[in-house]
């Protein structure tokens, strides 16, 4: 199990093709993998194997933990996997502080908020 964790943490998360695996293993092997990302700071490739894993509880509490960092623009990751309409509510706005705009975008059409999607998109992107 391990030497799969590694082999994804040092090769890519695309370097594997967890298509074969059954889900039980591909969420475990993802969650572990994407938790060690984020301990060595490579947040997006942890947000995104958490998402691969699908594991709700993980992207919910990496959401908060990028949240209290003044992270946004890791936080909404997070958020737009769990489609989590009001934290990312919370957290857009950070994010556009931020010039993070085309996150922010991503964000709240996730989330089917298309007025404030295109506000972001046509007063900081044009």
């Amino acid at each position: 199990m391990q030497y799969l964790v590694n082999q994804i943490v040092n090769k890519g998360i695309d370097s594997l093709d967890h298509s074969m695996l059954s889900e039980d293993l591909r969420n475990e092997l993802f969650t572990k993998a994407g938790e060690l990302f984020i301990k060595e700071g490579k947040h997006f490739e942890g947000v995104k194997c958490l998402a691969i894993a699908q594991n709700i509880a993980k992207l919910k509490e990496y959401g908060n933990y990028f949240v209290e960092r003044i992270l946004p623009e890791f936080a909404i990751l997070c958020f737009i996997q769990l489609k989590d309409e009001d934290m990312i509510k919370k957290v857009g706005p950070a994010c556009i502080d931020k010039g993070y705009y085309n996150i922010a975008i991503k964000a709240y059409e996730a989330i089917g908020d298309k007025k404030m999607a295109e506000f972001v998109r046509k007063n900081f992107l044009e």
